[in-house]
């Protein structure tokens, strides 16, 4: 019986295990989200143009904002589409940069175990709780392409992903060009 109750035993540590990893897994891949008009042809698309920034937001580039419309750039080439004057453009493409700020709360509850009679006459179970607050970032990167006849979003995607620190420029590179890689995977909808 000895071996069977280890062999069962190791079967539930190693369910265990693989649903710890799965979970750490799903937790560190970015949260990508689509939404799109069902009923545009997306398959006509084959040219597009930057929707020109408001004269207060062009005033200054972030080194991030140029590694997204690099990316998105290549992403959408690499589906056949061609840069061209927003004039003749099958639809125009915008970007967000958003950072949060968000935070996680975790309690801990501290079981000081039995207090038996004492001076001031209580008995039973003492307990204390924790509090510790941590605060992170989160960036969203949002594309948009937007019919230029009709001035409306036919497609958005979104990615968020929890920031690094201490990250080095290439590494932001790799990170920002994997993140719209991820964001534009389900373009063109079929």
């Amino acid at each position: 019986m000895r071996g069977k109750g280890d062999a069962i035993r190791c079967l539930r540590l190693l369910a265990v295990a693989l649903m710890s990893v799965s979970l750490f897994a799903c937790a560190s891949k970015p949260k990508t989200d689509v939404d799109y008009d069902t009923s545009y042809d997306f398959l006509a698309i084959k040219t597009y143009a930057w929707l020109e920034q408001p004269p207060e937001a062009a005033q200054t580039t972030s080194l991030h904002a140029v590694r997204v419309k690099e990316a998105v750039d290549e992403e959408l080439n690499r589906r056949g589409m061609q840069v061209v004057d927003a004039e003749s453009a099958d639809v125009l493409v915008a970007y967000h940069l958003v950072v949060d700020t968000k935070y996680n709360v975790d309690n801990y509850y501290n079981q000081w175990g039995y207090r038996g009679y004492h001076r001031s006459r209580t008995t039973g179970f003492g307990m204390s709780t924790t509090s510790r607050v941590r605060e992170y970032k989160v960036g969203t990167i949002l594309v948009d392409l937007i019919d230029p006849k009709q001035k409306q979003v036919i497609w958005r995607g979104s990615v968020s992903s929890r920031l690094k620190k201490n990250v080095t420029p290439e590494e932001r590179d790799v990170l920002i060009r994997q993140s719209v890689a991820d964001l534009m995977a389900p373009y063109p909808p079929l």
